[in-house]
């Protein structure tokens, strides 16, 4: 009975007579090899761990009846899918119960299966993993900041940083449903005490953990990019970046690839050069022909951000001189700062399918092929629909056919 039970969630199938009386088998020899029942336990629960079954996600799919080029996806094979991108986490009993049962065989199963799991509190940790992955936030701890140049970042703070941007992405999917546009323009965000203070408001009595507060004005400060998490990551270890903000936002946002510099191509900024800020600098910098072209895609959307240091922390001098966030981009217009930049951003068509881009890679395991890009135009479609509702998207990403159907094995 241990076998069986412990097996299919493993396997996240339910095991074959053969697999059960394999391992039961080994579950015997080890008991009465060591004269203990428990020892049984051990190594059959080892061997189970060891198995491919176990070990990878099995997608082979039975032959598609109405198309000889693709596989539908068995309805185990779909709990497995569906529980690893909505919950980060193997299927339950349920799911399986109900796949096993028909109820992931078409589409409005699928549908209802997914919103019965994002009211799950596993799904707001799975959305968070992808976002912590996605915008680099698990390696905020571990940046190694110039404690000379920077010296109140410390693993505590850093902590704060990412809990502030992933309680952020929470609240706007799960709580609020916001729009996506709210991620790049809201004017608020969520601080523990330590960030509180890092920013400068007030941290509300009698309050625990994350609480919502409003951005100070005086900050210019509106959604995720000017949150100290995403500003402290992008940015070099002893100051801030434009060219790394920028590279980010192209990458992450709009899914563009920026290429790496020649190598015989010098990335040092002139040590002669008369200019003070990094904006003057580097403006300077993307006068060289042999750099330019990266550079006035990254560049001046870093500019926009130049009013937080390194740390994400407000300043209004750099070396000495006042800054200047106004910046312009071929693609995005001119921009004055983090909220006119978000605003930007979130009229272009690239930021919006970025995002479901984004979310169908992690989806599917792999990077889209040419095949899928008519499935993911309309998941697109869908979130348009849904007044881009990052939680209806991902129930509409799942019940598309390009998450369903695998191709046939070569």
């Amino acid at each position: 009975a241990y076998v069986e039970r412990f097996g299919r969630l493993a396997f996240r199938r339910t095991m074959t007579d053969g697999e059960v009386d394999r391992y039961v088998a080994i579950a015997q020899a080890a008991a009465e090899a060591y004269g203990e029942f428990d020892a049984g336990l051990e190594y059959a629960t080892a061997a189970i761990l060891e198995a491919p079954s176990f070990i990878y996600r099995i997608e082979l799919g039975e032959p598609d009846p109405y198309d000889e080029g693709r596989r539908v996806l068995t309805g185990t094979e779909m709990a497995s899918r569906l529980s690893y991108f909505l919950l980060d986490s193997t299927p339950s009993e349920d799911l399986l119960d109900l796949a096993e049962s028909g109820g992931l065989d078409d589409a409005e199963g699928v549908r209802a299966a997914a919103r019965d799991m994002l009211e799950e509190p596993k799904a707001r940790n799975a959305v968070g993993a992808f976002y912590s992955e996605l915008f680099k936030l698990r390696h905020l701890e571990t940046l190694g900041k110039d404690q000379g140049a920077v010296p109140d970042y410390n693993p505590a703070l850093a902590a704060s940083m990412r809990g502030e941007t992933l309680a952020f992405i929470e609240h706007l999917v799960f709580e609020e449903k916001g729009s996506f546009e709210a991620l790049l323009s809201a004017p608020y965000t969520f601080v523990d005490p330590t960030l509180a203070d890092f920013y400068g408001v007030e941290y509300p009595a009698g309050e625990t953990g994350f609480v919502q507060v409003e951005l100070p004005s005086e900050q210019r400060r509106a959604g995720l990019l000017s949150q100290a998490g995403i500003l402290a990551t992008f940015a070099h270890s002893d100051g801030s970046s434009p060219t790394l903000r920028g590279k980010f936002v192209r990458e992450s946002l709009l899914c563009q690839s920026i290429p790496a510099p020649p190598n015989n191509v010098s990335t040092v900024l002139p040590p002669d050069s008369e200019a003070k800020t990094k904006k003057e600098k580097l403006s300077e910098h993307m006068e060289n022909p042999s750099c330019k072209g990266c550079h006035v895609m990254m560049d001046p959307i870093g500019f926009a951000l130049e009013n937080f240091d390194g740390i994400g922390k407000f300043r209004e001098l750099d070396n000495g001189a006042v800054i200047d966030a106004t910046a312009e981009a071929d693609d995005l217009g001119a921009f004055d700062g983090p909220a006119e930049l978000g605003a930007a951003l979130a009229e272009q068509p690239e930021v919006l399918e970025c995002v479901v881009r984004n979310f169908y890679r992690h989806a599917a395991a792999h990077v889209e092929v040419t095949g899928e890009k008519v499935a993911i135009a309309k998941i697109d479609a869908a979130f348009a629909e849904s007044g881009y509702q990052l939680k209806e998207m991902m129930v509409e990403l799942v019940t598309n056919e390009a998450f369903r159907y695998v191709g046939v094995a070569q």
